[in-house]
């Protein structure tokens, strides 16, 4: 809002980690504004509708700290023709990163936003396993819901898979098992879904989960590995954020 006979002159989304400004996003021109912008008579300017308001260049991008989670806040400003400034503060996002490895399996969900979003955490976790997984779906760019899934929204869900995950036998569970007391990673992984037939003594996935001792810090591998009919072909870890 300003004042009558003003305009504005400058409108930018800025990103603030850790209580510093880090970086700014400018407005989208698929806004269709072009600045400066006059004021109508009610002293406004409104943006009706959602859409994208806000572009961040990979430059600027670059400028926040994807080392480790954190949670970012954001805040726009409005500069006018006159010199008078608004700042407004917009809430807060959890910081995802891309997940930038090679080691994926399809289908992908592109056309959905994209699903290589994940925390930092999550994404130094899965690196640290090396070789012999292959990661799907993580979460898209903003977080939220994820078209087609009803996990995947805050960054510390990921789907997997490794040769042999299929035959969903006693030796699929002792691989998952060794995932679960990697010394390193293991006590991080707070879930692992998997479809198999919980309760059934005919079923060799649950007989081998059923009878294995507790994992390296102590969890009992049946409240760590869960049924889940969602997951036929791959595995799904949810993590604990650190």
């Amino acid at each position: 809002m300003g004042k009558t006979g003003d305009s504005l002159q400058s409108l930018a989304l800025e990103i603030v980690q850790n209580g510093q400004k880090v970086a700014t996003a400018e407005l989208a021109p698929e806004v269709g504004w072009t600045l400066p912008k006059a004021f109508d008579a009610t002293k406004t300017l409104i943006i009706s509708g959602p859409q994208r308001l806000f572009r961040l260049s990979k430059a600027e991008a670059a400028k926040i700290d994807g080392s480790k989670d954190s949670t970012l806040s954001l805040r726009v400003r409005a500069t006018t023709t006159a010199g008078d400034v608004f700042v407004d503060e917009a809430g807060t996002v959890q910081l995802l990163v891309r997940f930038t490895g090679t080691n994926r399996f399809n289908p992908r969900d592109e056309d959905l936003g994209g699903d290589d979003w994940a925390r930092p955490w999550l994404r130094d976790l899965v690196t640290g396993y090396g070789t012999g997984l292959t990661w799907n779906d993580f979460s898209n760019m903003n977080g939220g819901p994820f078209p087609k899934h009803s996990w995947h929204r805050d960054g510390i869900d990921v789907d997997g898979f490794f040769a042999g995950y299929n035959d969903l036998n006693a030796a699929t569970a002792t691989t998952i098992i060794g995932h679960l007391n990697n010394p390193t990673y293991g006590k991080y992984i707070l879930a692992v879904y998997v479809k198999f037939k919980d309760g059934d003594p005919t079923d060799k996935f649950y007989v081998a989960i059923r009878d294995a001792k507790a994992l390296d810090d102590g969890r009992k591998v049946t409240d760590v590995i869960l049924a889940d009919s969602e997951h036929p072909t791959h595995f799904h870890w949810r993590i604990i954020p650190k």
